[in-house]
């Protein structure tokens, strides 16, 4: 039999599950690659160009990248591409923004065609002043004098 002095109560603490960690993304290296290849990171990295608000966070949400994993392999490709730019290695560099330069094409493309204003007219006094101001020939208002003696004065 038990007394009630023998039962313990648990608290929501002791009752719940333990809590699963965060995990840890990189550093990465030769020996622990990112699990982003180069060009999935580079695609993803020129889609983000110029991109700001909450688009950044959907893009790597719809990518299914949790946003420490992409900052972890950003960090690496970065870094990588800095070390082999260093070495005079500008194949990677290169596709990058081959990459990067097709994203923001593309996104103009996209842009719906906005008609010119035209240009404003001028007044005809407008444009005699500026072709008086044109016609000014400014003088040295400090011109350089030889003294006798050759010196400046």
């Amino acid at each position: 039999m038990t007394r009630d002095d023998d039962i313990i109560e648990l608290g929501p603490e002791q009752d719940a599950a333990p809590a699963e960690a965060e995990p840890t993304y990189g550093p990465y290296d030769a020996t622990n690659p990112p699990p982003l290849d180069f060009e999935a990171w580079a695609a993803t990295s020129a889609a983000l160009l110029e991109r700001d608000g909450a688009a950044p966070q959907g893009l790597l949400q719809s990518r299914q990248l949790e946003p420490k994993l992409w900052d972890a392999c950003n960090q690496f490709w970065s870094l990588e591409l800095a070390r082999q730019m260093g070495t005079n290695n500008f194949g990677l560099a290169t596709r990058y923004g081959m990459l990067c330069r097709d994203e923001l094409t593309g996104r103009a493309a996209e842009l719906p065609a906005t008609k010119a204003e035209p240009p404003q007219e001028r007044s005809i006094e407008s444009t005699k002043q500026t072709a008086f101001v044109t016609a000014l020939k400014v003088e040295d208002p400090l011109p350089f004098k030889d003294s006798e003696d050759g010196s400046s004065e």
